[in-house]
């Protein structure tokens, strides 16, 4: 079920109410039996906060790409996140599964607004700006061969959440 609620977490937030947008957010509440801590109950919710026409929309570009690397050999690609439904922007972490592929160090984390406030590759944007988020690939130990992995882009507030692209790698 989703329950609609009035935003009013943004009005105090220097009291300690984190920031939040009109939209949607997921989460898990967790009830844990106080005589046996042992057990739990996790129950997933969603919140409505207003209307929802202000719900951001992971996107990221591109949605998929590969490379071709000598033994030994790297290379930087970047992708770009924006919020495709162009209306507040959203909190992100970003991760990969493949050791190769690692996202910058500073870009981790960080926030995408609308409009944005600064442009794609900005030396002002150290993880908390919009724009591209370089991922290193490396063909550093790898034999000759295809390699998969996938970068996972994550949002608490935002839709399209676990935005996952993969990347293809291939040693020559």
């Amino acid at each position: 079920a989703l329950l609609p609620m009035a935003s009013l977490a943004n009005s105090n937030a220097v009291g300690g109410y984190p920031p939040m947008n009109q939209g949607t957010y997921s989460g898990v509440i967790q009830i844990r039996d106080r005589a046996d801590p042992a057990i739990v109950k996790s129950v997933p919710v969603r919140m409505l906060l207003g209307t929802g026409a202000g719900t951001p929309t992971i996107a990221a570009a591109p949605a998929a790409f590969s490379e071709r690397l000598a033994p030994g050999a790297s290379a930087t690609v970047n992708l770009a996140l924006s919020d495709a439904g162009k209306v507040c922007g959203y909190v992100y972490s970003v991760g990969s599964n493949g050791s190769w592929a690692t996202p910058a160090e500073n870009q981790y984390s960080g926030t995408v607004s609308v409009p944005a406030a600064t442009s794609p590759g900005s030396a002002a944007d150290s993880g908390e700006g919009d724009g591209d988020v370089p991922i290193t690939i490396s063909a550093a130990g790898l034999p000759a061969g295809t390699y998969h992995a996938t970068i996972t882009i994550q949002s608490q507030n935002a839709q399209n959440n676990g935005l996952k692209v993969p990347i293809t790698l291939t040693v020559t």
